[in-house]
C-alpha cells in the first residue's frame, strides 16, 4: 500500500509539471486552448493587420474622397464599418466615401469585425476640409472719365497654398484695369452716350490640385 501511495503522489507531480509545461508552451507560441483567434478556413491561426488609405488627405467643401479599408490577410465573413469624429466637418458613408461639409478636420474611424468568437480592430484616417474662393466688392460702382477706383478682392485658400489673382477689363476702351492691383480707371465714353458699362473680372490664380480657377466680377459704369 505504501509503494502504491508513493507511486500515486509521483504521478500527480508529473501530471502537474506536464500541465505547466503545456500551458507555458501554448502562451509562448500564441496558441489558445479556449477562444482561439480566427483561422483562414484551413485551420491556420490568423492575426490580421489593418490599413486605411489614404491616411491623411485634404478635400474641399462638397468634394468627396474614397477611403480604402483592408484586412490582411482577409478573413472570411469579416466586415468593416465607418464613423466620423466630426460630422459637422466631414461625413462618411458605409462604403468609406468621405464628403467635406465645412472647413476643419475630422478623423474617420474604420472598425473591422471578424472571427468566431468576434474580434475587432480599429484604424483611422485624418481628413482636412477647406473652402476656397474669390470675391470682389463692391459689385457695382460708378466713376467719371479719368477717375480711379480700386475694388476689394479677397482670396480664400487653405494653409500651404499660395493666393494670387489677376484682374481684367471686358472693354479697355471704356475702363482699364491694373491686372495686379485691380485699380480701375475710366478713360473714355464714346459720344453720344452719356455713360458706358464695363465688367471687371478677378481670376483666382491659386488652384486646388483637383479644381480649376475661380472668378469674381463687378460692373463699372463710366460717366461722360
Amino acid at each position: 500500500m505504501r509503494i502504491f501511495a508513493l507511486g500515486a503522489k509521483r504521478a500527480i507531480r508529473i501530471a502537474a509539471a506536464l500541465a505547466l509545461f503545456i500551458a507555458a508552451s501554448c502562451e509562448e507560441n500564441n496558441y489558445y486552448i479556449t477562444n482561439p483567434p480566427p483561422d483562414d478556413g484551413g485551420g491556420s491561426v490568423v492575426n490580421p493587420t489593418t490599413s486605411l488609405t489614404p491616411e491623411n488627405d485634404t478635400i474641399l467643401v462638397a468634394e468627396s474622397l474614397d477611403l480604402v479599408a483592408r484586412l490582411t490577410p482577409q478573413v472570411a465573413g469579416s466586415t468593416v464599418s465607418f464613423t466620423t469624429t466630426s460630422p459637422a466637418r466631414a461625413t462618411v458613408d458605409e462604403n468609406g466615401k468621405v464628403t467635406g461639409v465645412a472647413p476643419g478636420t475630422a478623423r474617420i474611424i474604420a472598425t473591422f469585425t471578424f472571427g468566431a468568437p468576434v474580434r475587432t480592430l480599429v484604424d483611422t484616417a485624418l481628413v482636412t476640409v477647406w473652402s476656397w474662393g474669390i470675391s470682389i466688392s463692391p459689385t457695382v460702382d460708378t466713376i467719371q472719365v479719368g477717375e480711379k477706383m480700386t475694388p476689394t478682392v479677397k482670396v480664400t485658400v487653405a494653409s500651404g497654398y499660395t493666393s494670387a489673382f489677376r484682374c481684367s477689363s471686358s472693354n479697355a476702351a471704356v475702363a482699364t484695369v491694373n491686372p495686379n492691383t485691380c485699380e480701375v480707371t475710366g478713360i473714355y465714353v464714346n459720344p453720344p452716350a452719356t455713360s458706358a458699362t464695363v465688367n471687371i473680372e478677378a481670376l483666382m490664380m491659386a488652384v486646388h490640385p483637383t479644381q480649376g480657377g475661380k472668378k469674381a466680377s463687378m460692373r463699372i459704369v463710366v460717366l461722360k
